[in-house]
């Protein structure tokens, strides 16, 4: 994780910002099983807002996905809900049939937080 996040560190003081909302995302996803939730949320929450401010949508329903996860291991069923419909939706809309399957087998698990994908 040190590598990861110093990583993310170096990639924040560089010119370049394509990539950085995903990349994010990518760190976030190892975060739990490196016991450190609480960071996958803050790293989550801030590649959805990287994304969103610069129009790079083409991940958020997984970093979406992966914050309700998150949000679910925190205690937060409700809130976790609510964004697997945001995720939902987005991943629809953009037609990406990846996105819908994680998306759906998350769903289906009930936002258990030990699901993370969808095979």
């Amino acid at each position: 994780m040190a590598t990861a996040t110093s990583g993310l560190d170096a990639m924040e003081d560089g010119p370049e910002h394509t990539l950085r909302s995903a990349l994010r995302t990518f760190v976030a996803d190892a975060c739990p099983a490196a016991g450190d939730n609480e960071r996958a949320l803050d790293l989550l929450h801030a590649a959805a807002a990287a994304a969103r401010s610069r129009g790079e949508q083409w991940w958020l329903a997984e970093t979406l996905r992966l914050t309700a996860v998150a949000l679910a291991r925190s205690g937060r069923p409700t809130d976790a809900a609510g964004l697997l419909d945001d995720a939902r939706s987005l991943a629809a809309e953009q037609r990406s049939t990846l996105l819908v399957a994680r998306v759906a087998a998350t769903h289906a698990a009930g936002t258990n937080p030990d699901v993370r994908r969808d095979g």
